[in-house]
């Protein structure tokens, strides 16, 4: 699969299996619009605001590393791959993009026990990325700087999943309890 120079600033979207995926320019500018896309099929899916607020904290701490970082100045494609796994509990985002080498899981992390001043720059958003996702993984291939979330959703109160099996009375255990 190749992913395409984008010659303007909007973002191109594209149907995947079981999922889509939003191509554009790794500019500061395209994040609100690649967010309000996953915001949407979050909502669909029946996600808790908590969930959607933490998964928009990952989007944009690692497509503004894309944007400051990956291109040494100039500007080029990021892509954003949105699955969804065990029946819409689980959300997996990959980020592509044709930057220099960068894995942002070999950085040391920040000691947060220091005040602000006193810690040394960088590092703090893939700490909260990793400490806020339930799995993150990168790995560098054909030329491209890949790196996939994976965060378990809870449906909001009222809401569940498209999909999602009906809750047993009483609770997952709830046949199970000593009468």
């Amino acid at each position: 699969m190749r992913i395409k120079t984008i010659r303007n600033k909007t973002a191109r979207e594209r149907k995947a299996r079981g999922g889509f995926s939003v191509t554009s320019l790794a500019e500061l500018s395209n994040i609100e619009r690649i967010t309000g896309r996953i915001d949407a099929e979050l909502e669909r899916l029946g996600c808790g605001m908590k969930e959607r607020a933490l998964i928009d904290v990952v989007i944009d701490e690692i497509c503004s590393n894309v944007a400051f970082y990956a291109y040494g100045g100039s500007s080029g494609p990021v892509t954003v791959r949105f699955m969804t796994e065990e029946g819409g509990r689980r959300v997996r985002l990959t980020f592509e993009d044709l930057g220099v080498p960068f894995d942002p899981l070999k950085n040391e992390e920040p000691d947060i026990t220091l005040p602000a001043a006193k810690r040394r720059l960088g590092g703090l958003g893939i700490f909260i990325v990793k400490k806020t996702m339930t799995e993150v993984r990168y790995e560098r291939r054909n030329g491209r700087n890949i790196l996939t979330v994976i965060k378990d959703i809870a449906p909001a109160p009222g809401n569940k999943p498209e999909g999602a099996a009906k809750m047993p009375k009483g609770g997952p255990l709830g046949s199970l309890k000593e009468k």
